[in-house]
């Protein structure tokens, strides 16, 4: 199904503040607490076709601490997340087991709720993020970082051979100038002395 949210992505600049970015924790990527370049994990799985499962994953979080607190927006956020991910047909429908969508859709008519009652869909989706998507991503990054740095190396060498081009053409220019400044005041000298002589 195809997120609600966004599908576009941005290249991400190469990550060098750390060199052990793959080592965070997805748990922290997935909900959003993760530091650049890890942030733009968002954008890769929209452009994957795959953002319903973070999508998914965050409301459930959003759920959850609503229940806590039992704020009355928390019915509200049960029907939204069952009509948007777990219905069938729905816009941002969830990969998961028949069994855990009949499940759940048993809850939504007792209105039986809990706050563990996505529990199991969010281990799900969360399983597949963290295995697949995620690994993905953290190899593009590597290699948009390789690619950085190998494209910071031809600007800092094509600067090189431009500085060197200008230096030697500044040089000839400068020779020829002096050579042809060199020969006037020999011209004018000669023919100094000639007047000299005829006067």
């Amino acid at each position: 199904m195809v997120s609600t949210m966004s599908t576009a992505i941005s290249v991400s600049p190469a990550f060098s503040s750390t060199p052990k970015f793959d080592e965070y924790p997805f748990e922290e990527v997935a909900r959003g607490m993760a530091p650049f370049p890890l942030s733009t994990f968002d954008n890769f799985i929209y452009s994957e076709q795959a953002g319903e499962n973070l999508d998914f994953y965050r409301e459930v979080d959003v759920y959850k601490k609503n229940f806590e607190l039992k704020n009355k927006k928390t019915l509200s956020l049960f029907t939204k997340i069952m009509e948007t991910y777990i219905v069938p047909g729905s816009e941002g429908e969830i990969n998961i087991s028949g069994d855990m969508r009949e499940s759940l859709l048993e809850a939504k008519a007792s209105e039986l709720i809990s706050p563990d009652v996505f529990n199991e869909a969010q281990r799900t989706v969360f399983a597949v993020m963290a295995s697949d998507k995620y690994p993905r991503f953290l190899d593009l990054i590597r290699s948009t970082n390789l690619n950085d740095k190998l494209a910071t190396g031809a600007q800092r060498l094509g600067r090189s051979f431009l500085f060197l081009s200008v230096l030697i053409v500044g040089t000839s220019i400068g020779v020829q100038y002096y050579a042809e400044s060199e020969l006037e005041r020999r011209d004018s000298r000669a023919l100094e002395i000639m007047n000299n002589r005829f006067w």
